[in-house]
């Protein structure tokens, strides 16, 4: 049950953090794959490509998308109350 949980909230997360992280930064920073070997995390959640690319991945990921998600829901309470 913990597994399914966990996949249930960690897969809309990563894919939330994969498709806006590289736009919101043109590229400059991206979400590490689950099958990604290149880059070495470290355990802040960050490391880097042998290009440069600046990878994000573990907890992080989930943060990001947390901060995404709750930026998003905070900005259409206030246009609701707004209007």
């Amino acid at each position: 049950m913990d597994d399914l949980l966990q996949f249930v909230l960690a897969w809309p997360g990563y894919w939330t953090a994969r498709l806006i992280v590289p736009t919101v930064t043109f590229g400059a920073v991206d979400v590490e794959r689950p099958t990604d070997k290149e880059g070495t995390i470290n355990c802040m959640g960050v490391g880097r490509r042998a290009d440069g690319t600046i990878l994000i991945g573990g907890d992080l990921i989930l943060l990001v998308a947390l901060v995404i998600w709750a930026v998003l829901i905070a900005g259409g309470v206030f246009v609701s109350w707004l209007f």
